[in-house]
């Protein structure tokens, strides 16, 4: 198959014959790493990555290609930081896209093989001066990404933005964070806290 041109659905079809093949053998082969394992197979990255580049399908609303390796573990994966001024469109589920030029700042990316879930998250700062913080969270349960992204002038804007109802932080935004205050001094000062 074109992995240009290849369906999910084929993929899915193909994960399922593996399964079943396994079986037969007496072995047992859990559906995600089936997926992963045909993922790669056709070149791929990982399962995430087959899903996105996947012209047939609607579920094409990435905004920077990751990968992990394949495991029955919790993965993660910090990208470094990019001096390249790139052009960026980052896709959100219920509003319009952000379109920017600018620097990737830091992100985390976490992906549990056992039960299906992923986070990411990415840190940027646009060329005019904005911080853009986008935040990506699936499982098997949801029809497709929960995606979140806006712009701030402020980067403790985007700290707070980034932080759950009750102020936290969860571990793919503390590293994205983290990532990105290593590069920017603002992103330091609106994230680190200094204890006398």
């Amino acid at each position: 198959m074109d992995k240009q041109n290849i369906s999910i659905a084929a993929l899915k079809a193909e994960a399922s014959a593996l399964e079943a093949e396994a079986k037969a053998a007496g072995k047992e082969l859990k559906h995600g790493h089936a997926l992963e394992l045909v993922a790669r197979n056709h070149g791929f990255a990982s399962w995430r990555a087959a899903r996105a580049a996947s012209p047939i399908e609607s579920d094409n609303f990435g905004s920077v290609p990751t990968s992990n390796a394949a495991s029955d573990k919790t993965t993660q994966e910090l990208l470094p930081y990019s001096n390249t001024i790139e052009s960026w469109v980052v896709r959100r589920n219920d509003d319009a896209p952000l379109r920017f030029k600018g620097l990737l700042l830091g992100q985390c990316e976490e992906e549990s093989h056992n039960n299906g879930q992923y986070a990411r998250t990415t840190v940027y700062r646009s060329v005019s001066g904005k911080y853009i913080a986008e935040h990506v969270l699936d499982d098997n349960s949801l029809e497709r990404p929960i995606r979140s992204a806006a712009a701030f002038s402020d980067p403790t804007e985007m700290v707070a933005w980034l932080r759950d109802s009750d102020g936290r932080l969860c571990r793919t935004k503390i590293d994205a964070l983290s990532a990105a205050a290593k590069q920017d001094d603002k992103v330091d000062g609106a994230f680190g806290e200094d204890v006398d």
